[in-house]
């Protein structure tokens, strides 16, 4: 049996080891005991060794120490005479016993060494739980310092008060002081805290100040006094800065003064138009103070000006031919330039009237009276303004071939009106309309024409009887099914049916001048006539032949309409021998009505011989023409021109009625 040792938890060599049975002689037992005492003292050294290197315990050095004594002494004793018949028992028991006590060494030691490690163990967590609290409290300082300083930056660069803003900074010093008097802070670690928190404030602080005023923060940022503690770099920086927002300032400011003045000008010649137009001003006053005291007192005189050309405008709006030349004749001796303005504002004013001329008389007395009694709806009220806004256009110089009661714009919103309710409820509203107007209707219906009235609708207007105005209005609405039901061939002879009929209505419409010149007194009159002649006979053709249909229909829209004589028609509804008979009224008083004589190379002997000549050519083989709202017959000259006077008033012998 071999007793080994661990060597490597003790540090014993290799190849130590013991064998009892080995041991057989006196010789081999001295061996024994020597080897064994090697072996104690080596393993007696190899624990000294461990415990310098593990720092043992003085217990477990003491225990060492006692166990090399107890060997050394059991060697002695085993020396003396007949020591050796035992040797054999006494060193295994020796063996068990030192191992034993190897054993408690050990145990010993480790759990000293344990304990010792545990205790170092908790010393060292101790240590490290206080610096960790106590670095803690440091940085939960130093949080509180850093949070405390932004408030105060924050403070310090809001506030306007110079001496409140000084007090920041001092109670800013304060703090850093008070953290480096608690430990938290090293004296060069407060002084460097402090320098950087200077310098980011009066860094802050002076960005600032250049956003807000440029100028004012130039000022201060020259005064290296007012800045204590900013690094001098960074205020040349802020100076340049400065200097630059002062530039773009004023760049800006120049920019925003120049398109203020711009936009205040086109205003101010916006509301002088207006002026002239209207006689309102909207500007606002408050603005012109922009312009400085002199422009503001010029454009107070252009003002002024603008509203006397204004009236002067409206006087001549409301004048008369006659009263315009007289108002422009006063107004040349006075100020030119107002003159001027007066003749543009003339120019403008007969261009309007020329385009539309209900639009251009609907300010007046006259055209607001009318407007007013298209409000009311009341018959006689309607009747009664017409009378009086077409004697204002008369008043105001317009021909009375181009009078209208409904401007352009106006016209067209009736006749969008009347669409819209479909053309059952539509032809209604429009006999209504025709009642209401009376001998008027004429001209209504014409301005409605113009605008855009379909020719079915309008045919509703042109017969009295109920049988056949209802007959119109249903084909009207069904004007597409009814020529698409319409029998081979159906169509054609409609149209050749009508063709036909309409030849004396035809003749009323336009006649040939000079050189076969087409004069019309309609224009696109017989188109419409045709048009609504074929979309009834649609509707008749449903129960008689096609031919008889155009035959009825024409009866109906037309024949039963008209009566026609010489050229011209007349409605059916007025006495052909009283009509005659102003007609040779008219042309008796011919030359009182003062004619215009075409031609002007004649001198005054030849021009009166060529008047004469003119009118008597006219009264020997005069020429009439339904016009063009039928409300009476045009007188035309050899030419087949309207005979018409200085004033360009064609002579007309108007149909005469009952209405007003």
């Amino acid at each position: 049996m071999r007793i080994q040792i661990p060597q490597e938890r003790h540090g014993l060599p290799a190849s130590t080891g013991l064998a009892p049975r080995d041991m057989g002689s006196a010789a081999g037992a001295g061996r024994a005991l020597s080897d064994l005492g090697r072996v104690t003292m080596r393993a007696a050294s190899a624990w000294e060794a461990r415990q310098r290197e593990l720092e043992l315990s003085a217990e477990s050095a003491k225990r060492i120490t006692e166990a090399k004594l107890e060997t050394d002494a059991f060697l002695r004793e085993r020396e003396t005479t007949g020591a050796h018949a035992t040797l054999e028992q006494d060193l295994a028991a020796l063996h068990k016993e030192r191992l034993a006590g190897l054993a408690e060494i050990r145990d010993t030691e480790i759990r000293g060494a344990l304990s010792q490690s545990l205790t170092l163990l908790h010393g060292d967590e101790t240590i490290r739980a206080r610096s960790q609290a106590r670095r803690q409290r440091t940085d939960e300082a130093r949080a509180s310092l850093m949070e405390g300083l932004g408030n105060l930056t924050k403070l310090a660069i809001e506030t306007g008060d110079e001496d409140e803003r000084q007090g920041y900074v001092a109670a800013a010093g304060a703090a850093i002081a008070e953290l480096s008097a608690s430990g938290a802070l090293s004296a060069q670690q407060a002084a460097k805290m402090r320098q950087k928190w200077l310098s980011n404030l009066w860094s802050d602080y002076s960005a600032r100040a250049i956003t807000d005023d440029p100028a004012r923060a130039l000022a201060e940022l020259s005064r290296p006094e007012n800045f204590s503690g900013m690094d001098e770099g960074t205020r040349a920086i802020r100076i340049r800065q400065a200097r630059t927002a002062i530039g773009q300032r004023e760049r800006e400011a120049g920019r925003m003064d120049a398109l203020t003045r711009a936009v205040l000008r086109d205003a101010m010649e916006s509301d002088l138009a207006r002026i002239e137009h209207t006689g309102e001003s909207r500007l606002d006053r408050q603005g012109l103070e922009t312009l400085g005291k002199k422009d503001a007192a010029l454009f107070a005189r252009a003002q002024s000006r603008a509203m006397e050309r204004f009236a002067r405008t409206r006087r001549m709006r409301a004048a008369s031919p006659e009263e315009v030349d007289a108002l422009l004749t006063q107004w040349r001796a006075g100020d030119f330039t107002q003159f001027q303005a007066a003749v543009r504002a003339r120019l403008g004013q007969i261009k309007e009237m020329e385009t539309d001329p209900a639009a251009y008389a609907a300010d007046t007395p006259g055209g607001r009276a009318f407007s007013q009694a298209m409000e009311s709806g009341k018959i006689d009220a309607i009747r009664q303004g017409a009378v009086s806004f077409l004697a204002e256009q008369e008043h105001l110089g317009i021909p009375a071939s181009e009078r209208r009661l409904f401007s352009q714009g106006a016209a067209r919103q009736r006749v969008m009106d009347l669409l819209a309710q479909g053309y059952s409820e539509g032809a209604n509203r429009l006999s209504g309309m025709q009642q209401a107007f009376g001998k008027h209707f004429g001209s209504v219906m014409q301005s409605l024409v113009a605008a855009g009235l379909p020719p079915e609708m309008e045919a509703v207007t042109w017969t009295d009887d109920p049988a056949t105005r209802k007959s119109m209005t249903i084909a009207a609405h069904n004007r597409k099914d009814l020529l698409a039901a319409l029998p081979e061939g159906g169509k054609t002879a409609i149209r050749a049916v009508i063709r036909d009929e309409l030849e004396d209505f035809r003749e009323t419409l336009s006649i040939l001048g000079p050189e076969g010149r087409e004069l019309s007194s309609g224009a696109g009159t017989l188109t419409r006539v045709e048009g609504a002649m074929t979309t009834l006979a649609a509707q008749y053709a449903l129960s008689m032949d096609p031919s008889a249909a155009a035959e009825r229909a024409y009866e109906d829209l037309i024949g039963a309409r008209y009566e026609f004589e010489d050229g011209y028609r007349y409605p059916k509804t007025l006495n052909g021998y009283l009509l005659r008979a102003e007609m040779e009224e008219a042309l008796a008083g011919l030359d009182a009505f003062g004619p215009l004589i075409p031609g002007s190379a004649y001198d005054d002997t030849t021009r009166g011989q060529w008047r004469a000549e003119y009118l008597s050519a006219i009264q020997e083989d005069p020429r009439w023409l339904t016009n063009e709202d039928e409300s009476g017959l045009l007188l035309l000259d050899p030419l087949g021109n309207p005979v018409t006077n200085e004033k360009g008033e064609k002579l007309t012998v108007p149909f005469q009625s009952s209405d007003p």
